[in-house]
């Protein structure tokens, strides 16, 4: 696995994960709320939410160390089990660039509206 983050203020905020082949097999994509988030308008930054919206927003969001114990990749302490790339809703399910796609799911594609 290789991690390459560029963080420029104000010009780029890249952060690259490349995964060997031989880590793909094993890979596990899990979007916490899934269905609920592709429903939604995603971080509303120019204009203001209705309130349907704003609370849709809140009921999204799962702790991440919550998702990981309902996943398994950690124990009832906090340890790992598993090596795991953690990216929170907030990232994910707010940004309309990032797609994601899941073998298991249907649609495959995750995307926010």
């Amino acid at each position: 696995m290789h991690l390459s983050i560029t963080r420029l203020e104000g010009l780029r905020n890249d952060l690259t994960l490349r995964l060997e082949r031989s880590e793909v097999e094993d890979a596990l994509l899990s979007v916490a709320h899934r269905d609920q988030l592709m429903r939604l308008p995603g971080m509303l930054r120019h204009r203001v939410g209705t309130p349907d919206e704003l609370q849709g927003i809140a009921d999204a969001k799962m702790p991440i160390d919550a998702h990981l114990r309902q996943l398994g990749i950690v124990d009832e302490t906090g340890r790992a089990s598993r090596r795991a790339i953690a990216i929170s809703n907030r990232n994910l399910g707010a940004n309309h660039g990032f797609v994601a796609w899941q073998r298991s799911a249907a649609p495959k594609i995750f995307r926010i509206l």
